[in-house]
């Protein structure tokens, strides 16, 4: 007979590749320094109002291009 299926067997399965996921994750290299920079912080939160004066976000095709920043 079959095992049933239960809420507990679930969260088991979803945790179990969840961090397969998260393993695989730390092996692949970081990919964000070709785009971004680290802005370090000495406070628990902070406010960057100049993000909203920058141009509206477009899909990148092709080659990156930095304009009007």
């Amino acid at each position: 007979m079959p095992t049933p299926i239960t809420p507990a067997m679930i969260t088991a399965l979803m945790t179990g590749y969840r961090s397969d996921f998260q393993a695989g994750m730390s092996m692949a290299p970081s990919q964000y320094k070709k785009i971004a920079m680290t802005v370090p912080s000495t406070s628990k939160s902070n406010t960057y109002g100049w993000l909203g004066q920058f141009p509206q976000f477009r899909e990148w095709i092709g080659s990156r291009v930095i304009e009007k920043m």
